[in-house]
């Protein structure tokens, strides 16, 4: 008894490690998400804090799937500031891993990663306004 215990519970790490689908194909470093805007030499915050500063180019950040809300905010002085709250949508591999991998493989992605869902839309253009 403590042998078929033994094995189901070595199956079980097996079968959790092996199915994560949507952990094994999230991106590394999370989920890049590129801002576009009509003005250069914006600081950009994500929660309140500074990441970065978009210039003339477009502004990329890999935002990590920890489940947490994200809200970022651009300011430039003479212009009115812009908020950006990222949507969440379900990963489409979760629901291959939850037919596949069931409780075990599922439960990977939503409880311990957060990788069954993603953040979607993943390119955003921000409308600066003058005051």
């Amino acid at each position: 008894m403590k042998k078929i215990i033994l094995l189901i519970g070595i199956l079980a790490c097996m079968n959790t490690t092996i199915f994560g689908f949507a952990t094994l194909t999230a991106p590394v470093g999370g989920d890049p998400i590129l801002f576009a805007s009509n003005v250069n030499d914006v600081d950009v915050y994500l929660n309140g804090k500074m990441i970065g500063k978009k210039t003339n180019t477009d502004f990329t950040y890999k935002v990590l799937r920890d489940g947490e809300d994200k809200i970022f905010t651009f300011k430039k002085a003479g212009y009115s500031d812009t908020t950006v709250v990222l949507q969440k949508t379900m990963a489409p591999v979760f629901w291959l891993n939850f037919i596949i991998g069931g409780v075990w493989g599922s439960s990977t992605d939503s409880l311990s990663t957060k990788n069954n869902m993603q953040y979607s839309p993943n390119q955003y253009y921000v409308e600066m306004n003058k005051l």
